[in-house]
């Protein structure tokens, strides 16, 4: 092999290895270029999702619509549902004729059914999970069967002055202690309060009807106070149930009365003591008093009320003995009061001529 020939051998395998290096060196290149600008789209596809979603949210419009004549809107912003109008609510059938917010039934926590509304539905808010606090208006006159039925949550409950019927299963497993039945009431139906977590209820005098089950399975019922001067006649099963053993629950009744309570069917089961009339007088002017937590512990709060210099407090057992007088030097827009002394039990606090059923635990 001549000289030239080794040369352009030499040449010609040098040029090969330098081009091999550099096609090598511009591939490395592209990969490294290659998941910066990846990375780079990511992040500019994040930050549109991103203001995307911001606008959105400070755009949306709370829910809402019509149900039968009347409105509804929820408030995204405080989870609180409210009815308003002047007339009659439509009744609903679950997976049948569902309600109109039911696509937001996880996003409700307060119910506010406003006062010119005439009657609540059947099955308009049954198996909500998240509601706590429910306000029915004072021209309520119904509550329709299974409104608030399997609401475990439902721990506040206010109830309009003019209801008369409470419907079947209307309030079944609910999760409130108590709740002021108001003196326009004149029927409790089938089941009304089956399973609630009551502990005590204080029926009217206005109550001329209950029927059967209307308080079964109300494990933690302590006490029922009730305002007839003759027992009204009851089904045996009105307050029977598993875990439920009536002999040890209080049945406060009218003084004079005891022994016409101790005759009566199913009355005469209970542990029945007789009470001072003028001791539950007003008992249902109380919501213009919020007190809080009932039940309690230690100390009782009196908020969003104004007191007046001197203003005196008084606590008294259900059967008229006052027991505590705490003169009141408001300082603040809250009051405490400590009763952990007092013995578990149902107590009313009096305040300017209105009066609160406190129960300590």
């Amino acid at each position: 092999m001549n000289t030239k020939e080794v040369n352009f051998k030499r040449t010609s395998i040098g040029s090969i290895i330098a081009r091999t290096q550099s096609e090598a060196i511009q591939k490395t290149k592209a990969l490294r270029v290659k998941p910066a600008m990846t990375t780079l789209l990511g992040k500019v596809v994040m930050l549109f999702a991103f203001c995307f979603l911001l606008s959105t949210s400070i755009f949306a419009q709370n829910p809402g619509g019509t149900t039968g004549s009347l409105t509804w809107e929820l408030n995204l912003s405080d989870s609180t549902l409210t009815i308003s109008g002047n007339d009659t609510m439509p009744n609903y059938k679950p997976f049948v004729a569902p309600q109109p917010w039911l696509g937001y039934r996880d996003n409700v926590a307060v119910v506010i059914i406003e006062n010119d509304v005439k009657s609540v539905g059947k099955s308009v808010f049954t198996s909500y999970p998240y509601i706590r606090t429910a306000t029915i208006g004072n021209s309520v006159i119904t509550i329709g069967n299974e409104a608030f039925s399997g609401c475990r949550n439902l721990t506040s409950l206010i109830i309009g002055n003019s209801v008369t019927t409470i419907g079947d299963c209307a309030f079944c497993d609910g999760g409130f202690t108590s709740v002021i039945l108001p003196s326009s009431l004149t029927t409790i139906k089938c089941w009304a309060f089956v399973g609630s977590s009551l502990i005590s209820i204080t029926i009217p005098k206005s109550v001329t009807k209950i029927e059967y089950a209307a308080f079964m399975w109300c494990e933690d019922l302590i006490s029922v106070t009730v305002q007839w001067t003759k027992p009204l006649d009851l089904p045996d099963e009105v307050f029977i149930g598993s875990g439920v053993n009536v002999e040890k629950i209080k049945l406060y009744v009218p003084k004079g009365t005891i022994g016409a309570y101790r005759a009566a069917n199913v009355w005469k089961d209970f542990d029945i003591e007789e009470y001072e009339d003028n001791s539950i007088s007003s008992l249902h002017s109380s919501e213009s008093i919020n007190v809080y937590p009932n039940p309690v512990t230690d100390q009782l709060r009196i908020t969003n009320y104004e007191l007046r210099d001197n203003a005196v407090i008084e606590i008294f057992s259900i059967v008229g003995q006052v027991i505590g007088a705490y003169c009141i030097r408001p300082e603040s827009n809250e009051t405490i009061i400590d009763i952990s002394h007092l013995s578990n039990g149902i107590y009313f606090m009096k305040l300017d001529g209105k009066t609160v059923k406190i129960v300590k635990q």
